[in-house]
């Protein structure tokens, strides 16, 4: 890489001339007031400095130059007679993909269980006896051990669950009541596969969670009343916390060692999911429906909200809810998607930096669509990078699955460097202020250099820009 790099642009319309900018990586300078003064030499902050000669020019629009396309998405069409699909899970490893598809949107008439494993063409997972409809709903770290669903006509008007393991097969799971069920519906497995969480209910309607764990016999979360349910809808990976929404519908954590309760929030919502660990849970808060919040927890720093993207009106929509679905291994990235007045997209909180419209990150990647449009993501692998979700194609709901690159403060074109091409980046976002609504003051940019995500990008998101910029590669 060259330690010197020059950008050239004209400004013909704006200046009457043009400007060049020399960035000169190496000299250091203290106490900066960047690009306050023009037409002088400016110190930049810890690690470079800029010169600017010619008229006097707004410094909006830096050429962009040498985005790498660094992430691939690829669409995972359904089962034959099947094309609408709702992808559920994805196994730690990032190999298999589980769900199931369907001839229709609505009414829910055939649902089939499919597979995807190592993105190849759909497996439907062979029907139990009788069955005319079946889902899966979660797979293990190996992706040899799947949670399951059917309607096999057992219950009185709804499904059973099933644990389906590649090596001992196929184990029904009950429920711990001797009155008629309606349902036993699975919801989550831990990473070896061996505990899931679902919920019983019964024929009036009444109903609590359960849990099952090796092969004893099933446990009960919750009182079976209208008042006392426990609703369970996500395990951690090491099997030791279970999180979910209670009555009356309250987001909740809870050890597997005690099976008590503890309600993260006074507002209505639900926790979604939890890190290997169970140490850091992410969810949703609706008291406010439909303008719903996503939500990240520990118990050190209690409940904060994960917030919006900044976005202009001009490019895209303006985001006013937001969804958490799912959380990596070591709790650092949450996934799920944003929802505005014209359309949805899928989300991205990476511990540190401000939400990502991954839309947006996939555009300055230079990934072209080619007509796949990205409604959400669903689920994250345990390596903390493959993800998946849902999209649509010609009108058709699909699954899709692309591996996202490193991302981390300063590196503005998500090509894994921090170098003088973000710099430019961040140099054409210095000084602009950003309104909460998600739309800028100036220049109709997305403001990607809050790094702070305090509204305004400026030298405070220069010093962690600098930081990144000193390390060259972002850490993995």
């Amino acid at each position: 890489m060259s330690g010197v790099r020059q950008a050239e642009a004209s400004w013909s319309a704006l200046s009457g001339g043009s400007y060049q900018v020399d960035i000169d990586r190496g000299r250091i300078a203290q106490g900066s007031e960047s690009f306050k003064k023009w037409g002088e030499w400016m110190t930049m902050g810890p690690c470079s400095r800029v010169s600017i000669a010619g008229s006097m020019v707004p410094l909006v629009a830096f050429a962009v130059v040498g985005l790498a396309a660094t992430v691939k998405v690829r669409v995972l069409d359904g089962l034959p007679g099947y094309p609408v699909c709702w992808p559920m899970a994805i196994s730690g490893d990032g190999r298999t993909v589980v769900g199931y598809c369907g001839d229709r949107y609505w009414p829910p008439a055939n649902h089939v269980a499919a597979i995807w494993r190592d993105g190849n063409a759909a497996e439907e997972w062979p029907r139990p006896a009788g069955a005319t409809r079946t889902y899966l709903f979660d797979v293990s770290t190996d992706g040899r051990t799947m949670l399951a669903a059917a309607d096999t006509g057992r219950s009185a008007s709804g499904i059973d669950a099933y644990r389906v393991d590649e090596r001992t097969g196929v184990t029904l799971l009950t429920g711990d009541e001797e009155r008629p069920l309606a349902s036993v519906v699975p919801a989550a497995l831990s990473g070896d596969g061996r505990t899931a969480v679902g919920r019983m209910e019964l024929a009036d309607q009444t109903g609590t969670g359960v849990l099952w764990s090796g092969t004893g016999a099933p446990k009960r979360l919750g009182a079976i009343t209208k008042d006392q349910w426990i609703d369970p809808l996500g395990i951690s990976r090491d099997g030791s916390t279970i999180v979910g929404s209670m009555a009356p519908g309250k987001p909740f954590v809870m050890p597997v060692s005690s099976l008590v309760a503890e309600t993260l929030s006074d507002a209505r919502g639900w926790a979604a999911d939890a890190s290997a660990d169970g140490s850091v849970v992410v969810g949703v808060l609706s008291s406010n429906e439909p303008q719903l919040r996503s939500f990240r927890w520990t118990k050190e720093t209690g409940l904060r909200e994960l917030g919006m993207p900044y976005q202009s009106i001009a490019l895209g929509p303006t985001y006013t809810a937001a969804r958490a679905r799912a959380v990596s291994e070591d709790g650092a990235v949450a996934v799920g998607e944003f929802w505005g007045w014209n359309g949805s997209g899928p989300a991205l909180w990476v511990d540190g930096l401000p939400p990502i419209d991954f839309r947006a990150m996939l555009r300055l990647a230079g990934w072209q669509s080619g007509g796949v449009g990205l409604r959400t993501i669903e689920r994250i692998g345990d390596d903390g990078r493959t993800v998946m979700g849902l999209c649509v194609v010609d009108g058709v709901q699909k699954a899709w699955i692309a591996e996202i690159p490193e991302i981390c403060a300063g590196d503005m074109n998500f090509d894994g460097l921090v170098d003088d091409e973000d710099f430019q980046l961040f140099a054409a976002r210095y000084g602009a202020w950003v309104d909460f609504d998600g739309s800028l003051e100036e220049g109709g940019i997305v403001a990607d250099g809050d790094i702070n995500y305090d509204g305004v990008v400026d030298d405070a998101d220069f010093t962690l820009f600098g930081a990144s910029y000193d390390r060259l590669e972002c850490p993995s």
